[in-house]
């Protein structure tokens, strides 16, 4: 797994230890984005994540969580478990009381040739007026992450696609001088308690908000589901991450 540089702020630190090969990893809260949408045929035939490694009742094998004090939080606690739904195991995350991003590392993500990811998910509870735009009401119902390890100073990059509980689908926001991007690709309880399939074009959205034709290999992804600024509930599930080609 790659290293990453020490990081300077919270959010940076966090997507940093994420990725990092020691017993720390994690991220807190940080940005991504997307472009309109992945191209329309795809081949999804390389598996990043199912969880199917993983015990049932267990946090999730080969992920970690930004600190060794945190991993009993979401593993114990119930914050980060995998479960069984019908044939496959799904990850269910919970908030409780304090915002844990876990996030899982990889090397080998040929963007040229793998330029989108495809993910599921499913949230069931929003969190009470979730805004990325605002400090004050910045939480989210899920998040799935890419991450770019960069080097000092900045360490990291990231790209964060959202299902906000109040902005609209498309909404980019930009934060960390430019180095994370959020981009909302659902919103508000349409579809809450249902399972939707996602496909996001991460090398064009990297090309794009980052003004760079040729994107280096993310160093990893990472899931949120938080709601520690506005104080309310949220809930939601991940399941089956994969890299797509054109068909």
């Amino acid at each position: 797994m790659p290293s990453v540089p020490l990081a300077r702020s919270r959010v940076t630190s966090s997507l940093r230890a994420l990725l990092a090969p020691s017993l720390v990893l994690a991220a807190a809260q940080t940005a991504a984005a997307a472009p309109p949408s992945a191209p329309a045929k795809l081949v999804c035939d390389r598996l990043l994540e199912d969880f199917s490694k993983s015990k049932v009742g267990a946090f999730p094998t080969g992920w970690r969580s930004k600190e060794a004090s945190e991993m009993p939080l979401a593993s114990q606690e119930g914050r980060f478990v995998v479960e069984q739904e019908g044939g496959r195991k799904v990850l269910h995350a919970t908030y409780r009381g304090q915002a844990i991003t876990i996030g899982k590392a990889f090397s080998g993500w040929d963007l040229k040739q793998y330029p989108v990811l495809q993910f599921q998910w499913k949230a069931v509870k929003l969190p009470t007026g979730g805004n990325e735009d605002s400090m004050s009401q910045n939480d989210c119902g899920a998040a799935v992450y890419g991450v770019w390890d960069i080097g000092f100073p900045f360490s990291v990059n990231s790209l964060k696609y959202t299902w906000s509980s109040t902005l609209k689908v498309g909404t980019e926001i930009s934060k960390r001088l430019g180095h994370d991007f959020v981009r909302v690709v659902q919103s508000g309880n349409s579809g809450i308690g249902q399972w939707h399939t996602l496909r996001v074009d991460v090398r064009a959205d990297y090309q794009r908000l980052f003004k760079t034709s040729d994107p280096k290999a993310p160093s990893g992804i990472a899931v949120l589901t938080d709601a520690d600024a506005t104080r309310s509930e949220a809930e939601a599930y991940y399941a089956d991450f994969r890299l797509c080609r054109p068909g």
